[in-house]
């Protein structure tokens, strides 16, 4: 479309970083308060390639988000899971309280 030639060693570079931008950023310590947390679960389904013949599964994508004293909203976690059950739940709620979340009233 745009006929712009870009090496395979940097894209892969790129991926790369992106990864690890993704990776700090899904660890990255709680350091704020937030008395609300939202979290919803969305199932989709994803087409997969893993054979000749295009394959559709469901993935459920969680979505955590704080609302802080000041009542600003953040995106503070995104997972994605083959399944929504208690315990994904329960591993995200988890995952939340080893990051840092603490002195939450309310879970929506």
């Amino acid at each position: 479309m745009y006929r712009l030639k870009v090496s395979s060693s940097v894209i892969s570079n790129r991926i790369q970083t992106v990864q690890e931008e993704i990776r700090d950023w899904r660890e990255k310590p709680l350091e704020n308060n937030y008395p609300i947390i939202m979290i919803d679960g969305k199932v989709f389904k994803i087409k997969t390639e893993e054979s000749r013949r295009p394959k559709y599964v469901n993935k459920t994508l969680y979505v955590v988000v704080g609302i802080n004293a000041d009542d600003q909203k953040e995106l503070i976690a995104l997972y994605v899971s083959n399944t929504e059950s208690a315990t994904e739940w329960m591993n995200i709620l988890d995952n939340l309280k080893e990051r840092g979340l603490s002195e939450t009233c309310i879970i929506v």
